[in-house]
């Protein structure tokens, strides 16, 4: 660990068990408030106002809600007095609690549209009494980190850099760098992005929001205090048909849009120019903080709108460099990155040409606007640098939910209707997973607005196609499931969650991977030259420079749509709705942090009754004894129960059996089991060492479906895969051991797949038969995985029952399975 050396701390060489721990030691607890639900006059009349807050009770409801606490049912009861009660006591106490958070003030704006001043309204919060709330706040003040840090790890050869967090990355070193000796950066991540509030579209908001890099991601990008916070509601400009689509009103929005950011940033201005002096109460220290905004996050809108491009349609559309527009595709390429200080230059340049029409023409080669961009007046802000990569417009609802998947949907369409119908019954039939959406209605005609589900559908579809779109039927289709899973590659690098050297390089070869593939010309070619084919070209300096993609994806902000969305539709009268929906907002904010203070309060009283350190030791565990397929039963009724089963054939004897080998001397064997539906195995991740856990399930009904997982096990020979048939715990010896009898993943497979699998990236397990189940102790499974079957493959067995079958190994569906599986040396053998 290297600080910046105005931080004045000595490197540190650590063990690495040392350094995984080394956070905790730091932790300085906060002062306990012995009242923490104030204003409110008892913990009572906050939990009333939250319940009404959270139900969005109207005002109807709240009266009769109001009139049922003071019923004679209720009064016989035991309560702490209350003193809300009346829907106004409600509304008054929320807005004497939203003076606990920074309030939203209004600004109006005029603009002027041709001869005519138009005025729009603007609402901010103080940015900086904003930062101040956040820094001074006691129970956060210890998770702060206010200098830059090069960490390193030894790889068995040498120290190799890895970045995770903002202020592990290259721009916090950077702007510490030119700072006054001592100085801090406040590392400020801004987002925009209109929003529908109505399920028809036809009210929008533009909230701002905006969090503090200095904070780790686990608190930043949270729902609770110390997480996103809107900042601002930017006007939205109606179209008018007089204008719609004229070049002078498309700048018009351009300068209303930066015009109303200045405001926003009003209070930024001079503390990033001369820094503010702020006194930390635990550390009793004080800092020179500099606001800095090195983070953008936005979609190619936005982002075309913060630096004043002209969008897909201008000659150079990338807001990062200067590729050319049909250029795009090509992403072996590199092109000059915009800079401030170039935009500047083409600015004056421009400005001192003799008529519109040159001025125009010459900003049209660089794709500008002729006008000033708001960030310039932040000290040390290039928005062209900050601007950032965000895997959720750019892959998921871009690149794949809205190109490549719809392109393989056409090719399959052009096949035939029963082609299409063998889709969707395939990925119907994909395995359930913890956290993946399955497709209960196809995907052929059903299209998303939920980026996820277009994430989760693009690490299914190939499994579920690839048999489909063979070389033989489809060549062009056949490439194209090779650009998908050149894409899924590209997407599993993105979304690491922390980067090393090695895994930055990987990723910019799997970008040059992808820009060939998608270079190869077919009959009706389709066009590549879009800004979100080529924006991720950009994303390995985004993580060298500002850290993993997860610190700037608009995801955590876009989530936050939603409560202002309920807001909107559930409590206001849909008039002038900007200032009930940011009153309802501070409302929400106020309840974080009163929440906060109580949970702290409630925690330290647990703490002082009951002192027991967490226990992570265990390595599997067993649950759900009691839920459908559990619970205690004897060896014999079990055997009888799935006679049908051919995998529980002689379970005593080879229960016995593996006792037996198992201990040298055979000790008794209780002959009365406990089934159990879930195991919970923890493991350390490939990628950023923490501790992990997947949760398994082994059960003939779960959620209404028979869910039997797989699992990766660990053997003298090596790992291998299976699948759970049945867990349990056996008693031997007067001790209870838990137990798994599953079926291995270990035949030979099939040589004829071998080119397809070397193409479509598939790691390839055949199972044993049925009847050739074995039993493993369940601390031998290293994690679980997620198989699905070859839907292209048939052996031919005529026991259906007992048919030994090819499985496919989704590699790609977290990015530690990813990661493991490439360093897995593969252990299937083919006839």
């Amino acid at each position: 660990m290297i600080f910046h050396p105005s931080s004045g701390k000595a490197t540190i060489i650590d063990h690495f068990d040392q350094y995984r721990s080394r956070a905790a030691d730091q932790h300085i607890d906060p002062p306990i408030d012995q009242c923490p639900w104030r204003p409110f006059s008892s913990r009572r009349d906050f939990d009333i106002a939250e319940f009404v807050l959270d139900a969005a009770l109207s005002e109807r409801q709240m009266d009769k809600f109001f009139k049922l606490l003071k019923s004679s049912a209720l009064d016989e009861v035991h309560l702490t007095p209350s003193d809300i009660k009346t829907r106004k006591d409600v509304k008054t106490s929320w807005d004497r609690a939203a003076n606990l958070v920074t309030p939203f003030e209004k600004h109006t704006c005029s603009i002027k549209l041709l001869d005519k001043e138009v005025c729009f309204d603007v609402y901010r919060l103080n940015l900086w009494n904003w930062i101040l709330e956040l820094v001074k706040d006691s129970t956060l003040e210890p998770h702060f980190v206010w200098d830059a840090t090069h960490l390193s790890k030894w790889n068995g050869t040498t120290f190799e850099r890895f970045v995770n967090e903002p202020w592990t990355a290259q721009a916090f070193w950077d702007l510490q760098t030119a700072l006054p000796e001592g100085g801090k950066p406040l590392y400020i991540i801004l987002y925009a992005d209109k929003t529908r509030l109505s399920s028809f579209g036809t009210a929008q908001g533009y909230p701002v929001v905006a969090r503090c890099g200095n904070l780790p991601i686990h608190i930043r990008n949270g729902k609770g205090v110390g997480g996103g916070r809107v900042v601002s509601w930017l006007p939205v400009i109606k179209e008018d048909p007089k204008h719609t689509g004229k070049k002078y009103y498309v700048d018009f929005k351009h300068r209303v849009w930066h015009t109303a950011m200045k405001y926003v940033l009003e209070t930024m201005v001079d503390p990033s120019r001369f820094g503010a002096w702020i006194h930390l109460s635990l550390a009793k220290r004080d800092l020179q903080l500099f606001p800095r905004f090195p983070i953008l996050s936005c979609d190619y809108e936005e982002a075309a709108m913060m630096v004043l491009i002209r969008g897909v349609n201008g000659d150079a559309p990338c807001p990062i460099c200067l590729v050319p527009k049909l250029e795009q595709y090509n992403l072996e390429m590199e092109y000059e990155l915009r800079t401030s200080e170039r935009t500047r230059e083409i600015l004056q340049r421009a400005r001192g040409l003799r008529t519109q029409e040159l001025r125009d023409d010459y900003l049209g080669e660089f794709g500008l606007r002729n006008i000033n961009n708001v960030f310039w007046t932040i000290e040390a802000c290039d928005p062209f640098r900050s601007l950032s990569w965000d895997r959720l417009h750019a892959f998921q609802d871009g690149l794949f939910g809205h190109h490549l998947r719809g392109e393989l949907v056409r090719r399959i369409k052009a096949l035939g209707h029963a082609y299409a119908s063998q889709a969707d019954n395939q990925v119907q039939k994909f395995p359930r997973w913890r956290d993946l959406n399955h497709f209960e209605s196809g995907f052929m005609a059903v299209t998303f607005t939920d980026g996820t589900k277009y994430e989760d559908l693009s690490k299914q579809i190939i499994f579920v196609t690839h048999n489909i779109l063979s070389e033989t039927q489809d060549s062009h289709g056949y490439h194209l499931l090779k650009c998908i899973r050149s894409y899924l590659v590209l997407n599993v690098y993105a979304g690491f969650t922390l980067h090393t050297e090695s895994s930055i390089k990987a990723l910019r070869e799997e970008s040059t991977k992808f820009g060939k593939l998608i270079k190869v010309k077919h009959e009706k070619p389709k066009s590549w030259n879009f800004p979100k084919v080529h924006s991720h070209r950009h994303l390995p300096d985004d993580i060298l420079a500002k850290g993993v993609s997860r610190n700037y994806d608009t995801k955590p902000n876009e989530n936050m749509h939603g409560p202002l969305k309920d807001a909107y539709q559930l409590r206001t009268n849909f008039k002038e709705v900007a200032e009930q929906i940011l009153r309802i907002d501070s409302w929400c904010n106020a309840t974080g942090f009163i929440q906060q203070q109580i949970d702290q309060a409630d925690e330290e009283i647990e703490d002082e009754m009951e002192e027991q350190p967490h226990d992570y030791s265990g390595k599997a565990t067993l649950h759900g004894n009691r839920g459908k397929g559990g619970g205690m039963m004897s060896i014999k009724e079990l055997m009888d129960s799935k006679q049908e089963d051919i995998a529980f054939k002689k379970f005593s004897e080879k229960l016995s059996k593996y006792v037996k080998d198992l201990f040298k001397d055979l000790p008794h064997v209780v002959p009365v089991i406990w089934l159990y539906g879930t195991i919970k195995v923890n493991y350390e991740s490939t990628v950023n060492w923490t501790l992990l856990t997947d949760i398994l399930r082994c059960s003939p009904n779960f959620h209404n479906h028979p869910r039997y997982d797989c699992v990766i096990v660990k053997d003298d020979d090596g790992p291998y895969f299976a699948q759970l048939v049945q867990v349990f715990t056996c008693n031997i010896g007067g001790k209870d051991f838990p137990l798994a009898l599953i079926q291995p993943f270990t035949e030979a497979v099939s040589l004829t797949t071998a080119k397809l699998d070397e193409d479509l990236g598939f790691y390839r397990v055949s199972a044993k038969k049925r009847d050739e189940c074995i039993f493993i102790s369940i601390y031998s499974i290293i994690r679980g995985a997620l198989l699905v079957e070859d839907f292209g493959f048939n052996r031919g067995s005529t026991n259906q029952s007992n048919q030994s079958k090819e499985y496919l190994v989704v590699d790609i569906v977290d990015e530690d399975m990813y990661l493991r599986m490439k360093a897995l040396a593969y252990i299937g053998k083919r006839h």
